[in-house]
């Protein structure tokens, strides 16, 4: 009876063994995964802060993109309407030679 009583505390005892080591084994795997968690969570947050330092920097671009655009229609608009001035200045004085040289062939 006594040597049953002492393998039967023997097995009871590996069994607890082998259920602590699988306890510890869980723990272990638990703390495995929630540490890639972590750590994937840590690398999106720096994902999301580099898409808006990008859709930032885009946004910024976009604007000074605009505003040379800007800059560049109003400056062809004004040379436009400088060549028009000079175009017509141009006629004004053909047609004044003209009229001269009409005035100086009658006399």
């Amino acid at each position: 009876l006594g040597v049953e009583r002492a393998a039967l505390q023997d097995q009871v005892a590996r069994e607890k063994a082998t259920l602590e080591a699988a306890r510890s084994s869980r723990v272990k795997e638990r703390e495995q995964f929630l540490a890639e968690c972590l750590e994937e969570k840590r690398q999106l947050a720096v994902e999301r802060a580099e898409l808006g330092r990008a859709r930032e920097s885009a946004s910024t671009e976009e604007v000074k993109t605009r505003e040379r655009v800007l800059e560049m229609e109003t400056r062809i608009a004004k040379e436009t309407a400088k060549h028009e001035a000079d175009k017509r200045y141009v006629a004004e004085m053909r047609a004044a030679l003209a009229e001269e040289r009409e005035k100086v062939a009658a006399e």
